[in-house]
């Protein structure tokens, strides 16, 4: 999965990720909230097929 991160808003920067849990529902306008292993937390913005 690619995200953005909180601190990364404004930029954009997608960095790949597994994620650790979605915070909220599965849905949402600008992207899932996750909450990664090492607690940072971001939105989705692209989901990878494994």
């Amino acid at each position: 999965m690619h995200i953005v991160l909180r601190n990364d808003k404004r930029s954009g920067e997608l960095i790949e990720v597994i994620v650790r849990y979605i915070k909220q529902s599965a849905t949402h306008p600008q992207g899932v909230k996750v909450r990664l292993a090492n607690a940072e937390i971001g939105r989705e913005k692209v989901i990878l097929d494994t």
